[in-house]
């Protein structure tokens, strides 16, 4: 009888251990598989031409951004450098501003066209879905057209050099 007892607690001790590790080893920060590089996603002729079905719409091209383990990004446009800090809420990644500043250095003393670059009180929210982060508003033209802007950003799965 008492090795019958002595066999079954040591069952349930590699039991406990096996249980302890499981829940250590699967327990790992869901912001972990963000991190990296994203660059915007490039559409062909026939991908542009269904997005422009329904509504007319426009998209970033050669965009990218780094989320760092830190929680900063930089984010660079075809005409900015963004910095800041990056925050999940629920499905989405918020990016919020702490720096924008234009790409050309000339820029920066005399602006363009007399303006330079917002540096926005709220956060940009894109929405993550599996490796793509998309972001996606309307605005009106100046002919009061309304028109979709589309970011979709990819993760990129190579190592490249930072951005």
């Amino acid at each position: 009888m008492k090795l019958e007892a002595l066999g079954l607690i040591r069952i349930m001790k590699k039991f406990a251990i096996i249980c302890l590790c499981l829940f250590c080893f699967s327990c790992t920060n869901e912001n972990e598989s963000l991190i990296g590089d994203y660059t915007s996603v490039q559409y062909n002729v026939f991908e542009d031409a269904l997005l422009n079905l329904d509504q007319k719409t426009t998209w970033s091209i050669g965009t990218q951004l780094k989320l760092k383990d830190d929680s900063n990004f930089k984010l660079i446009t075809c005409g900015n450098i963004i910095t800041g800090t990056w925050t999940v809420l629920n499905d989405s990644l918020n990016l919020n501003f702490e720096s924008n500043r234009w790409r050309k250095d000339s820029l920066q003393e005399v602006g363009f066209e007399g303006e330079w670059p917002i540096l926005y009180t709220k956060p940009w929210k894109y929405a993550i879905q599996g490796n793509q982060l998309i972001q996606e508003y309307s605005r009106l033209d100046s002919n009061g057209v309304r028109i979709r802007s589309l970011h979709n950003l990819l993760k990129s799965t190579t190592q490249k050099e930072a951005i």
